[in-house]
C-alpha cells in the first residue's frame, strides 16, 4: 500500500476511533444522575435492583430507575418496613432520616401512643399471640414490626367504700378493694370487669328490671319495695309501699352466695310480712302495721342473721310510707261510709254554728248595753274629777305663794349665816398665817445657830486632830530614832512599830472582852492556826 492511501486509512481509523470514544463518552456522561439529600435512586438492573443517594451517582445507560423520597421520622414516629426479596418485616423508630434499602417498602408512618400515669394499654405480639401491659406515663413504641399496640385504658380508681371482682383468664376471681385510702385497678391481659345485674324498683314482681354494676358500693344502700297482694286473717287485701336500708358487709361472700342479692332480699321480706299480716284482722292490721313492721325487722335481725350473713348483706331498718286496701268494694263502701259520717258532721257543725251566732248577737247586744252605761258613768266621773282638778289647782297656786315667800326668807338667812361663816374663816386663816410665820422665823434661827455649831465642831475636831497627829507623828518618829542603832533596816523597824500597834489594839480588845458580856469568835487565819490535813479532821467540831 502507497503512503499515500496509508495515510488516508491512518485517518479514517483514527476518525471511527473519535466517533467511538466521542459516542461512548456521550453514553457514559448520559448515565450520571444527581441525587438530593432528601431522595434515593432505585434502580432496577437485569441482575436485581439497587440504591443510589444521596449525592452524584451513575446509571447504566438504559436501565430504568425512579426517584424515592426519603422519609423523615419525628420523635413519635415509628414505620414498619417489609423486604420484598425475603419477605421480612423490620421497625424503625424516629427520630431520623429514613433510607430505604433496594428491596424495602414502608407501610406508612404511624404515632406512638402516649399514655398517662392513670392510664395502661397492652401490646399483643401477632406471631406469638403474647399480650404484654404497659403502665403509663410512658410513650410506648412497638418492639418490633409484629407488635400491634391497642388502645389506651383508663386505671379504675377506687372509692374507699367501693369493691370491684375481676376474672383472670383462668375464671379465677380476684377482689380489689378501696379501703385505706383507695385502690387503682388496671386489669391484666385477658382479665375482665365482672358485671352484675341487681334488682331494683319497688315493683319486682309485673315491672322488674336490673341495673349493670361494676362496682359495688358497701355503703348503706335504698331498696324499696311495694307489696300488692298482703292478707289479713280475715281476707282483706292490702297494698304496703316503703324502703329497706341494707348493706354489703362481705363482698367475697355475696358474690359466690348470690347474682342478685336486692331480688333475694325484696322476696325475703315479702313473705315475712305477708306471713306476719296473716295473724291480724282488717282493723288491727291497719292499727298495727307500725308495730309489726318493727316486731318483722327485730326478728330478722335476732333470729334469721343466718339468710343475710351466708350473703355477705345486712339489713339495717325498713320503713313503711303507705298502707292501702286493695278491695275496690271495699274501699268505696268505705270511703261512702267516710263521706256519710263528714256529712253527718257538717250538719251537725252548722247546727252548732247557727246557735253560736245567736248566742253571740245577744251577748253582743247585751255588751252595746253595758258599754253605754259605763259610757255615761265616765263622762259624770270626767266631770267631777275637772271640778276637783280646778279646786287643787286653786289650792296648790296658794300654798306655793306661800311655800315661795317662805323659801326667799330662809334663803336670805342662809346668805346672812354663810357670809358671817366665810369672814369668821377669813380672819382664822389671817392669824394662822402670821403664826405660821413666825414659826419659819424661829426655825431659820435654829437652823443659822446649828450652822454656826457645826462649824465650830468641824474647828474643834481638826484642831484636835491635828494635835493627836502631831503626836503620833513625834511618837513614832521617836520610836524608829531609838531603834537605828539596834535595826539598821527601816523596813523592819516599821514592821516592829507595827506590830507593836496591833498588839495594843489587842489588848485593848481583849480588855473590853473581859469587862463586859461580848464573845470572841477566831478563826484559823486570824489566830495564825494549823490544824494539819483536811483529810485528818473527820469532821471534828471545835
Amino acid at each position: 500500500m502507497d503512503p499515500e492511501s496509508r495515510k488516508k486509512l491512518c485517518r479514517g481509523t483514527c476518525g471511527v476511533c473519535g466517533l467511538i470514544v466521542l459516542v461512548t463518552t456521550i453514553t457514559l456522561l448520559s448515565g450520571i444522575r444527581h441525587v438530593g439529600e432528601d431522595e434515593q435512586l432505585l434502580v432496577f438492573h437485569r441482575n436485581g435492583r439497587y440504591v443510589e443517594g444521596p449525592g452524584t451517582c451513575w446509571v447504566p445507560p438504559g436501565t430504568a430507575y425512579r426517584h424515592r423520597d426519603v422519609q423523615v421520622l419525628s420523635r413519635t414516629e415509628y414505620v414498619i418496613l417489609e423486604n420484598r426479596a425475603t419477605g421480612e418485616k423490620s421497625l424503625s423508630k424516629g427520630p431520623g432520616r429514613l433510607f430505604l434499602g433496594a428491596w424495602e417498602e414502608a407501610a406508612g408512618k404511624k404515632d406512638a401512643v402516649s399514655i398517662k400515669s392513670d392510664q395502661y394499654l397492652f401490646i399483643t405480639d401477632t406471631l406469638t399471640g403474647q399480650v404484654l401491659k404497659v403502665q403509663g406515663p410512658s410513650l410506648v413504641f412497638p418492639e418490633t414490626a409484629f407488635h400491634e399496640l391497642g388502645d389506651p385504658k383508663e386505671v379504675v380508681r377506687l372509692a374507699e367504700f367501693e369493691a370491684m371482682v375481676t376474672r383472670d383468664l383462668n375464671g379465677i376471681l380476684k377482689y380489689h378493694f378501696g379501703q385505706g385510702g383507695g385502690e387503682s385497678v388496671s386489669l391484666e391481659p385477658f382479665a375482665e370487669v365482672v358485671s352484675f345485674n341487681w334488682t331494683i324498683g319497688g315493683d319486682v314482681e309485673t315491672n322488674h328490671q336490673w341495673a349493670t354494676i361494676d362496682r359495688i358500693d358497701t355503703r348503706v344502700r335504698q331498696l324499696p319495695f311495694w307489696f300488692d297482694d298482703i292478707r289479713t286473717s280475715d281476707s282483706m287485701e292490702f297494698e304496703l309501699e316503703g324502703i329497706m336500708f341494707w348493706q354489703v358487709v362481705d363482698v367475697e361472700r355475696l358474690v359466690q352466695s348470690t347474682a342478685d342479692p336486692t331480688s333475694d332480699i325484696w322476696h325475703a321480706l315479702r313473705a315475712r310480712i305477708a306471713a306476719a299480716s296473716s295473724q291480724y284482722g282488717f282493723v288491727d292490721f291497719l292499727k298495727q302495721a307500725p308495730a309489726m313492721k318493727d316486731e318483722l325487722v327485730a326478728l330478722e335481725k335476732g333470729n334469721n342473721t343466718d339468710f343475710y350473713t351466708s350473703r355477705g348483706v345486712r339489713l339495717h331498718s325498713m320503713e313503711l310510707i303507705e298502707v292501702e286496701l286493695h278491695s275496690d268494694g271495699v274501699a268505696s263502701s268505705i270511703t261512702n261510709a267516710i263521706a256519710s259520717e263528714a256529712a253527718l258532721r257538717i250538719n251537725e257543725v252548722e247546727k252548732l254554728r247557727t246557735e253560736n251566732e245567736l248566742e253571740i248577737a245577744r251577748i253582743d247586744g247585751q255588751h252595746r248595753m253595758l258599754m253605754q252605761e259605763l259610757a255615761n258613768q265616765l263622762l259624770s266621773d270626767a266631770r267631777a274629777h275637772e271640778a276637783q282638778t280646778q279646786e287643787a289647782e286653786l289650792r296648790y297656786a296658794r300654798e306655793a305663794s306661800e311655800e315661795g315667800q317662805r323659801a326667799a326668807h330662809e334663803l336670805q338667812v342662809a346668805e346672812n349665816s354663810a357670809t358671817l361663816r366665810i369672814t369668821q374663816e377669813n380672819h382664822t386663816f389671817a392669824l394662822r398665817a402670821v403664826e405660821a410665820a413666825n414659826r419659819v422665823a424661829l426655825e431659820t434661827g435654829r437652823s443659822a445657830l446649828l450652822d454656826v455649831l457645826e462649824a465650830n465642831l468641824r474647828k474643834e475636831s481638826a484642831s484636835t486632830g491635828m494635835v493627836t497627829g502631831l503626836h503620833m507623828g513625834k511618837s513614832v518618829d521617836e520610836y524608829l530614832h531609838a531603834l537605828q542603832s539596834s535595826l539598821p533596816d527601816l523596813d523592819k523597824r516599821i514592821s516592829l512599830f507595827t506590830f507593836m500597834q496591833e498588839l495594843g489594839a489587842r489588848n485593848a480588845t481583849s480588855l473590853n472582852l473581859a469587862s463586859g458580856n461580848a464573845q470572841l469568835y477566831v478563826t484559823p487565819e486570824s489566830a495564825n492556826l494549823y490544824l494539819g490535813p483536811s483529810r485528818a479532821l473527820n469532821h471534828t467540831e471545835l
